[in-house]
Protein backbone atom coordinates (compact mmCIF):
# COMPACT_ATOMS: atom_id res chain seq x y z
CA UNK A 1 0.00 0.00 0.00
CA UNK A 2 2.73 2.48 0.75
CA UNK A 3 5.44 3.38 -1.84
CA UNK A 4 9.03 3.29 -1.24
CA UNK A 5 11.49 6.30 -0.21
CA UNK A 6 11.51 8.37 -3.12
CA UNK A 7 9.47 6.50 -5.40
CA UNK A 8 7.09 9.49 -5.51
CA UNK A 9 3.75 8.18 -5.52
CA UNK A 10 1.52 9.71 -2.83
CA UNK A 11 -0.67 8.14 -0.56
CA UNK A 12 -3.72 10.23 0.61
CA UNK A 13 -5.36 10.29 4.59
CA UNK A 14 -7.82 12.39 6.04
CA UNK A 15 -6.53 14.11 8.98
CA UNK A 16 -8.27 12.33 11.66
CA UNK A 17 -7.02 8.54 10.24
CA UNK A 18 -3.12 9.79 10.27
CA UNK A 19 -2.33 7.48 13.42
CA UNK A 20 -3.63 4.36 11.90
CA UNK A 21 -2.17 5.76 8.29
CA UNK A 22 1.12 5.95 10.28
CA UNK A 23 1.25 2.48 11.90
CA UNK A 24 0.35 1.08 8.90
CA UNK A 25 3.16 3.20 7.20
CA UNK A 26 5.57 1.52 9.53
CA UNK A 27 4.19 -1.83 8.91
CA UNK A 28 4.89 -1.57 5.57
CA UNK A 29 8.56 -1.26 6.70
CA UNK A 30 8.26 -4.16 9.17
CA UNK A 31 8.68 -1.28 11.95
CA UNK A 32 6.59 -0.23 14.82
CA UNK A 33 6.53 2.79 16.15
CA UNK A 34 7.55 1.64 20.12
CA UNK A 35 10.51 0.50 18.80
CA UNK A 36 12.16 2.83 16.85
CA UNK A 37 15.40 4.39 18.11
CA UNK A 38 16.31 8.25 17.47
CA UNK A 39 17.36 7.63 14.15
CA UNK A 40 14.68 5.83 12.49
CA UNK A 41 11.90 7.77 14.43
CA UNK A 42 13.10 10.72 12.34
CA UNK A 43 14.02 9.22 9.20
CA UNK A 44 10.24 7.30 9.09
CA UNK A 45 7.83 10.49 10.03
CA UNK A 46 9.80 12.48 7.50
CA UNK A 47 9.42 9.38 5.08
CA UNK A 48 6.09 9.60 5.91
CA UNK A 49 5.38 13.67 5.65
CA UNK A 50 7.08 13.04 2.53
CA UNK A 51 4.91 10.31 1.08
CA UNK A 52 1.25 10.49 3.11
CA UNK A 53 -0.40 13.99 2.08
CA UNK A 54 -3.38 15.15 4.07
CA UNK A 55 -6.29 15.98 1.69
CA UNK A 56 -8.33 17.59 4.02
CA UNK A 57 -5.59 20.49 4.36
CA UNK A 58 -4.31 23.35 2.69
CA UNK A 59 -0.27 22.67 2.62
CA UNK A 60 0.05 26.61 0.85
CA UNK A 61 -1.69 28.01 4.35
CA UNK A 62 0.47 26.09 6.61
CA UNK A 63 -2.35 23.30 6.75
CA UNK A 64 0.82 20.36 7.11
CA UNK A 65 4.10 21.11 8.39
CA UNK A 66 6.37 19.32 10.72
CA UNK A 67 8.17 20.13 14.10
CA UNK A 68 11.03 18.62 15.79
CA UNK A 69 11.53 19.50 19.14
CA UNK A 70 13.58 18.52 22.53
CA UNK A 71 13.70 19.49 26.38
CA UNK A 72 13.02 18.30 29.56
CA UNK A 73 9.54 18.38 31.11
CA UNK A 74 7.24 17.12 33.57
CA UNK A 75 3.72 16.21 32.90
CA UNK A 76 2.45 14.79 35.62
CA UNK A 77 4.45 11.78 35.84
CA UNK A 78 7.95 13.22 36.67
CA UNK A 79 10.60 14.52 34.76
CA UNK A 80 11.88 13.39 31.19
CA UNK A 81 13.72 14.39 28.40
CA UNK A 82 12.07 14.17 25.16
CA UNK A 83 12.73 13.81 21.45
CA UNK A 84 10.39 14.81 19.52
CA UNK A 85 8.79 14.74 15.91
CA UNK A 86 5.13 15.88 15.31
CA UNK A 87 3.36 16.74 12.54
CA UNK A 88 0.78 19.07 12.49
CA UNK A 89 -2.22 18.90 10.37
CA UNK A 90 -4.47 21.78 10.10
CA UNK A 91 -8.19 21.16 8.87
CA UNK A 92 -10.33 23.66 7.02
CA UNK A 93 -13.07 24.68 9.14
CA UNK A 94 -16.42 25.62 8.44
CA UNK A 95 -16.41 28.08 11.09
CA UNK A 96 -14.69 29.98 14.65
CA UNK A 97 -16.44 27.16 16.08
CA UNK A 98 -14.40 24.22 14.83
CA UNK A 99 -11.08 26.30 15.22
CA UNK A 100 -9.86 24.47 18.51
CA UNK A 101 -10.51 20.93 16.79
CA UNK A 102 -8.93 22.07 13.34
CA UNK A 103 -5.29 21.87 14.65
CA UNK A 104 -4.44 18.05 14.85
CA UNK A 105 -0.92 16.62 15.63
CA UNK A 106 0.78 13.31 15.21
CA UNK A 107 3.79 13.34 17.47
CA UNK A 108 6.43 10.57 17.97
CA UNK A 109 8.05 11.43 21.59
CA UNK A 110 11.09 9.36 22.82
CA UNK A 111 11.44 9.96 26.33
CA UNK A 112 14.66 9.62 28.20
CA UNK A 113 15.42 9.84 31.99
CA UNK A 114 16.78 12.91 32.44
CA UNK A 115 20.28 13.91 33.91
CA UNK A 116 22.58 16.96 34.07
CA UNK A 117 23.57 16.10 30.08
CA UNK A 118 19.89 16.46 28.88
CA UNK A 119 19.52 19.51 31.56
CA UNK A 120 22.78 21.29 29.44
CA UNK A 121 20.75 20.96 25.99
CA UNK A 122 17.66 22.74 27.31
CA UNK A 123 15.09 22.78 25.14
CA UNK A 124 14.41 23.90 21.63
CA UNK A 125 12.03 23.59 18.35
CA UNK A 126 12.66 24.17 14.65
CA UNK A 127 9.44 24.13 12.41
CA UNK A 128 8.91 22.84 8.75
CA UNK A 129 6.51 24.32 6.79
CA UNK A 130 6.47 22.35 3.43
CA UNK A 131 8.57 20.16 1.44
CA UNK A 132 10.68 22.60 -0.06
CA UNK A 133 12.12 22.87 3.69
CA UNK A 134 12.77 18.86 4.43
CA UNK A 135 16.41 19.40 3.83
CA UNK A 136 16.53 22.83 5.99
CA UNK A 137 14.97 20.55 8.49
CA UNK A 138 16.79 17.28 7.88
CA UNK A 139 20.41 19.38 8.65
CA UNK A 140 18.85 20.70 11.77
CA UNK A 141 17.96 17.36 13.25
CA UNK A 142 21.47 15.89 12.00
CA UNK A 143 23.62 18.93 13.53
CA UNK A 144 21.60 19.21 16.58
CA UNK A 145 23.06 18.72 19.70
CA UNK A 146 19.88 16.84 21.39
CA UNK A 147 20.27 14.31 18.28
CA UNK A 148 23.73 13.34 19.38
CA UNK A 149 22.37 12.75 22.43
CA UNK A 150 19.19 10.85 21.93
CA UNK A 151 21.49 8.68 19.04
CA UNK A 152 23.70 7.09 21.79
CA UNK A 153 20.92 6.80 24.56
CA UNK A 154 18.38 4.07 24.65
CA UNK A 155 15.16 6.13 24.93
CA UNK A 156 12.91 4.56 28.26
CA UNK A 157 9.76 4.95 26.37
CA UNK A 158 8.29 5.46 22.86
CA UNK A 159 5.04 6.85 22.28
CA UNK A 160 2.86 7.64 19.49
CA UNK A 161 0.08 10.31 19.72
CA UNK A 162 -2.63 11.46 17.91
CA UNK A 163 -5.23 13.96 18.04
CA UNK A 164 -6.90 17.36 18.41
CA UNK A 165 -3.89 19.62 19.68
CA UNK A 166 -6.48 22.69 20.84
Amino acid sequence: MYPPAGKGILVCMQTYDAREHFEQFLASKARSATLLDASSAVEYAIDFYINVRADDVDVDDDGDMLLFQWGTYDWGNGPAFEYDITRQLVTETSGSEDADNAFWQLSLTLQYEPNDETQALGSGEKWCSGLAEIDELREVIETAPATLYARRSIPRTVKLHSGPAG
